[in-house]
């Protein structure tokens, strides 16, 4: 508003100039007729004078029809060009009033310029000018800018304050909701914005907050759905891996993490390829997304501790769309060790169950086909079918054993029992074999020695023990047995000089049917179940079994039982 003021003020003080100078040319262009009625040349002292009193700066300029300058108050006319291009003097020979302003060769300065027409008998005769430097009512017109200017400032001022004050009352409730938005957008929206003052904002600020409530539930409710399908993924046996038909890995859980040697963090969003450099895997996921619909089941070996068995399963959004695909990766590992073992007893058992029976049989057959004529020949036959009748025997008697001490919940009898009886009985039973070989036996033992043990199953274990070092050991050698209390707990030592054992059969000892040299072995009449089971009796006990070997100087059998 205070711009218009000045803008209609500065017309205002425009128009008023130009209406002086518009009063003073008329004035000046009667007299200009008068005279040019009467044919005379025209006389302005009389005009100058009076016009002059009223305004020093006045400049007049009489011009002929012609343009030729007859008259000017500041400079010698005759010394003047023309002025009949002047556009103020054209204006005025076109019979109206012309106006203009411009700057001013001859008196170098900005003049406001206007021209009249001097009429005699219905024709322009001349025109008579009247100007004026604008330098001279231009301080007019900065009074009027600084008048102005102040009013415009004041009243900036109090519409400032005016303003202030109102949009302080409108802004601060938008502001209050502005902050209660923004923690709505931190997640705090247990924090309600306050009642508004006005009805609108009110409205809005009511409905930020339910909107806050019916947000917060929708999380909540989404949150225990995470919560709950994280909690079934981690409490899977199974690795579940999840991954979209471009083959990137959506998530996987704790379990396909330690199956697969990545972590979810930084496997999340890249390519399986990027991560996982399993070929075969990678295979898989392409047949399996190539045919999606179909359950895919495969075994795959990462590496030589680890088997899995993959299966594929379609992942479908909420409209029934594809997505991707969805892994599951359950560890094998131990069933095909199972496996492996079972083929492996079963082969094992039909060897040594084959080969005593084929003996015996062929020899029957023999004595069966006249061999019974040949005394001698026959005792022979029959000495050895009584031998490999034996180890057929103690084959069963051996698997009987081991079947007895595998069945899980079922408790063996403990009785307080003297330890070096049971070792002496175990060195009984094996002397024939140890006379055969020449070899000595050396039992250290403390008779007061007692432990709550099943007598039968740990004199089996000691005399499996004896046998073992007996048999591998060097003939004519020395085999001691070492009983002791050592921290509460019962150890049975069983020490040979023999040539030892490589420390890649050490593992495997304990296994049935495994044989460090078979060939050996089987001539000395072993069924391979020995250790096997010394290990069960062991186990029986709530004990373990030990052995420390070095290559041709001996192997040492150690038996840990608790006493009580």
């Amino acid at each position: 508003m205070s711009l218009c003021a000045w803008v209609v003020l500065r017309d205002s003080v425009m128009m008023q100039q130009r209406e002086l100078l518009e009063q003073m040319a008329h004035a000046g262009a009667a007299e200009m007729r008068v005279t040019q009625a009467q044919g005379g040349e025209p006389s302005f002292t009389h005009l100058q004078k009076s016009l002059l009193a009223r305004d020093a700066d006045i400049r007049l300029t009489a011009i002929e029809a012609s343009g030729r300058v007859l008259y000017d108050s500041q400079m010698d006319a005759e010394e003047m060009m023309d002025h009949w291009t002047r556009p103020e003097v054209l204006e005025a020979l076109n019979g109206r009033v012309g106006f203009d302003q411009r700057f001013s060769v001859s008196l170098r300065e900005e003049m406001l310029y206007c021209g009249v027409p001097v009429i005699v008998d219905d024709e322009v005769a001349g025109v008579f000018r009247v100007s004026r430097p604008v330098s001279s009512f231009r301080p007019l017109i900065r009074r009027l800018d600084l008048v102005v200017l102040r009013a415009g400032l004041l009243t900036a001022a109090v519409a400032g304050v005016l303003c202030f004050v109102f949009a302080r009352r409108f802004t601060e409730p938008i502001e209050v909701m502005r902050r209660g938005a923004e923690q709505f957008g931190r997640g705090h929206l247990g924090r309600a914005i306050p009642a508004m003052p006005t009805v609108e904002l009110g409205e809005l600020a009511e409905s930020l907050n339910r909107m806050a409530v019916q947000l917060d539930q929708r999380i909540g409710e989404i949150t225990r759905q995470r919560n709950e399908r994280e909690a079934i993924l981690e409490s899977m046996r199974e690795g579940v891996l999840a991954v979209d038909r471009q083959e990137r890995i959506l998530t996987l859980n704790r379990v396909a993490e330690k199956m697969l040697g990545v972590s979810v963090g930084e496997a999340r969003g890249k390519l399986v390829q990027e991560v996982l450099r399993n070929v075969e895997l990678q295979r898989f996921l392409r047949e399996a997304a190539d045919t999606p619909d179909a359950v895919r089941d495969q075994p795959l070996q990462l590496h030589e501790n680890l088997i899995l068995e993959l299966r594929s399963q379609p992942l479908l959004d909420g409209e029934g769309r594809l997505f991707g695909l969805l892994i599951v990766l359950a560890d094998v590992t131990r069933l095909h060790r199972l496996e492996n073992l079972r083929r492996e007893f079963v082969a094992n058992v039909s060897h040594e169950l084959r080969t005593p029976i084929t003996s015996i049989k062929g020899f029957a057959e023999t004595l069966q086909d006249g061999g019974l004529e040949d005394a001698g020949r026959a005792a022979k036959m029959v000495d050895v079918i009584v031998r490999q009748s034996d180890r057929l025997g103690g084959v069963i008697e051996d698997l009987l054993a081991l079947s007895r001490l595998e069945r899980r919940g079922v408790a063996i009898e403990r009785v307080e029992c003297v330890v070096a009886t049971l070792i002496g009985q175990a060195e009984e039973i094996c002397a024939l074999k140890a006379a055969r070989l020449g070899v000595a036996v050396e039992i250290e033992c403390p008779p007061e020695l007692r432990a709550h043990v099943s007598p039968t199953l740990l004199t089996q274990a000691v005399t499996n023990l004896l046998d073992n070092a007996i048999t591998h050991g060097s003939e004519g050698g020395h085999v001691s047995v070492c009983a002791a209390d050592v921290n509460g707990e019962l150890e049975i030592r069983v020490t040979d000089r023999g040539p030892g054992i490589a420390p890649e059969h050490l593992e495997r000892l304990f296994e049935r049917f495994y044989r460090v040299d078979k060939a050996r072995s089987r001539d000395l009449g072993g069924t391979g179940l020995g250790l096997s089971i010394v290990k069960h009796v062991a186990q029986a006990h709530g004990g373990t079994v030990t052995v420390t070997s070095k290559v041709g100087e001996g192997s040492t059998f150690v038996l840990h039982l608790p006493l009580r």
